[in-house]
């Protein structure tokens, strides 16, 4: 047996729907009855999927979830999940994000799951180029020993939205969570258990990767339109909603934005160039004009364009404080100013009070500055 794995919890709409529909893609390649692959989803909610014949559930009370993540650190929980799966199943386990969906066949992913090899998600990067893990350097030096395997500033980080392992190297988890829970009182940071997967089994294993087979997408750019796209497949879903589509043969491809305009895209390149914006500052421009173009025709749109605008202005005044460039922020993004944006009907509650919010956190800061 072989077991794909899902940790779920918290009553977050969003989070639900990707989970079904990465259970969905993996359903749609694992027709056969008598496939050797079952999927596990550790849940907080027992009965969401009722009696699906290839879905299992793990559930853990609200005291094991408090002692797994130690009330702070969320993804130590993830450590502590696949331990829970491969103790239950003592087998191979694939531990999947919910922000994932299947490309090819999960064998191909099992496959590479063996007692000499284990798998990750893809490659990031080198911890030299990661500000977030150089305090640590500073603190314990350029080389940290842990047992067996060490850190530097060569050591390569690898995206955890994929962790396989074979039961043979069940152990490694313990020394996983022991190692993420040293990072975190030396240097707490939000990788930590990524950190730890990613030194452990590029060490001690052969480490796979499976950003062949699966796609990812955690970037906050892609992840709203996509989760628009999966709202908008799964209303009224039930267990017998998703084994309906399951059977469907035709698999369900997300677009990672929506289309936009020639004109949008060329004028806001153009005034990029007059005004020497950064490129933060010209994509919330970009997404503030694209913003207006869905307004009339797909406000779920609209407003994940709005919300973007919103974020790409604020990491360019990160860079750009001053009050000459919030001068600016009203002239070039007059629809969503203090004045204008209570008028946009087609703006939701939640896009609208994070703009109000920003407009008057930039009045405080100049009023008493």
């Amino acid at each position: 047996m072989k077991i794909l794995a899902y940790l779920s919890y918290g009553g977050k709409k969003c989070y639900q729907l990707e989970l079904y529909f990465s259970i969905l893609s993996a359903l749609h390649f694992l027709r056969d009855p008598n496939s050797d692959i079952r999927i596990c989803v550790i849940s907080d909610r027992p009965k969401d999927f009722g009696n699906h014949p290839l879905i299992d559930q793990l559930s853990f009370s609200p005291a094991e979830f408090a002692e797994w993540t130690h009330g702070t650190s969320p993804h130590r929980a993830k450590i502590c999940a696949l331990m829970k799966v491969m103790d239950q199943y003592r087998c191979p386990v694939a531990l999947i994000d919910s922000d994932t969906y299947f490309l090819d066949h999960p064998s191909k992913l099992f496959e590479r799951i063996t007692p000499q090899q284990s798998v990750m998600f893809g490659f990031e990067h080198i911890l030299h180029t990661d500000l977030l893990w150089q305090p640590l350097f500073e603190k314990l030096g350029d080389r940290i020993e842990f047992g067996n395997v060490y850190l530097d500033q060569q050591s390569a980080m690898f995206n955890a939205g994929v962790v396989g392992l074979d039961f043979a190297h069940r152990s490694l988890l313990d020394q996983a969570l022991a190692l993420a829970d040293q990072l975190n009182k030396t240097h707490h940071g939000f990788t930590d258990e990524q950190l730890a997967f990613s030194i452990i089994l590029s060490q001690v294993t052969n480490l796979s990767l499976s950003d062949d087979l699966i796609r990812h997408y955690w970037g906050w750019y892609e992840r709203r339109f996509i989760h628009i796209q999966i709202d908008r497949l799964f209303k009224g879903l039930t267990g017998a909603n998703l084994e309906r589509l399951a059977a469907d043969p035709t698999p369900v491809n997300f677009e990672d934005a929506p289309p936009v305009s020639v004109k949008d895209r060329l004028i806001s390149k153009l005034l990029g160039l007059i005004y020497r914006w950064d490129h933060e500052y010209k994509f919330a421009y970009f997404s503030y004009r694209n913003a207006l173009t869905y307004a009339a025709k797909d406000q779920d749109y609209a407003n994940a364009w709005a919300a973007h605008t919103l974020r790409g202005v604020k990491t360019s005044l990160i860079e750009h404080p001053s009050a000459q460039y919030s001068r600016h922020l009203q002239r070039d993004f007059r629809h969503f100013s203090q004045d204008s944006i209570e008028g946009l009907d087609w703006l939701n509650g939640e896009v609208k009070e994070s703009w109000l919010q920003f407009w008057q956190h930039r009045s405080q800061n100049y009023r008493y500055s």
